[in-house]
């Protein structure tokens, strides 16, 4: 899977992983520790997570609110990061049932259960077998 394909992927699937989390605990994220760890600046995550907050208030509300700018491509990148962080930090739960979880997320972000597959396929080895073969 190509790497802006991934990101593409991961700017879609972020925002629903964030509406898992009480909207209170990602106002409180700890922004610049994931900005170091994941090697990003505190500016662009900051950002990025002020747009996909920004975004779900717009969803849920209706209300018209001024996005900040940023290219759809660079929030790609971020998404990807942070979602590897988050898989590296939490792990994955591979159970019978892994299917139909990645199906209900792929679904909310609008592709199907096989891509949804190969896009955590990729981020599990992006984040724990990439990094051992340096």
């Amino acid at each position: 899977m190509e790497k802006r394909h991934k990101e593409a992927i991961a700017l879609l699937v972020f925002p629903q992983k964030l509406e898992e989390m009480k909207l209170g605990q990602a106002l409180k994220m700890n922004v610049g520790s994931v900005a170091l760890k994941i090697g990003e600046s505190h500016a662009d995550v900051q950002v990025f997570i002020n747009i996909v907050i920004a975004k779900m208030v717009m969803k849920e509300t209706g209300l018209s609110i001024k996005i900040p700018e940023m290219s759809h491509e660079r929030q790609g990148e971020i998404a990807y990061k942070l979602l590897s962080s988050y898989v590296c930090g939490n792990g994955i739960r591979l159970s019978e049932n892994i299917r139909r979880e990645v199906g209900s997320w792929s679904a909310g972000a609008g592709m199907s259960t096989d891509e949804g597959m190969e896009f955590l396929a990729e981020i599990i080895k992006d984040t724990f077998f990439s990094k051992s073969a340096d």
